[in-house]
């Protein structure tokens, strides 16, 4: 089975963008969307044996949305720059302990 679930399920991402099976439970979506494909991943997580699949985690993937939400969409932004001045500037970090540009999304199934 390969489900579509979303990141949104990380919520505010203080608990990290982590993988592992055993965090789903402590997640905390932050809006309805979140919170079902959250409850979804609980379910699957928790059954004994859990079905042989994966889940997709999907990041920002409605550009169309975004930019007709005023275009804060990753994609929008780095075609932009690109178009402006030929590279792409990834990415700000929100945390201290992160240099720009050096985080990782690390899956550990």
């Amino acid at each position: 089975m390969v489900y579509a679930s979303s990141a949104a399920t990380y919520g505010d991402g203080s608990l990290g963008y982590d993988d592992r099976h055993s965090l789903v439970a402590s997640l905390q979506p932050l809006n309805p969307y979140g919170v079902s494909k959250n409850e979804f991943d609980k379910w699957y997580c928790s059954s004994l044996p859990p079905p042989a699949g994966t889940d997709l985690n999907f990041f920002n993937v409605s550009v169309l949305m975004s930019i007709i939400k005023g275009g804060w969409h990753v994609v929008f932004h780095a075609f932009n720059q690109i178009k402006a001045n030929g590279k792409v500037r990834l990415f700000r970090s929100h945390r201290p302990d992160y240099q720009d540009g050096k985080q990782l999304r690390i899956s550990s199934m």
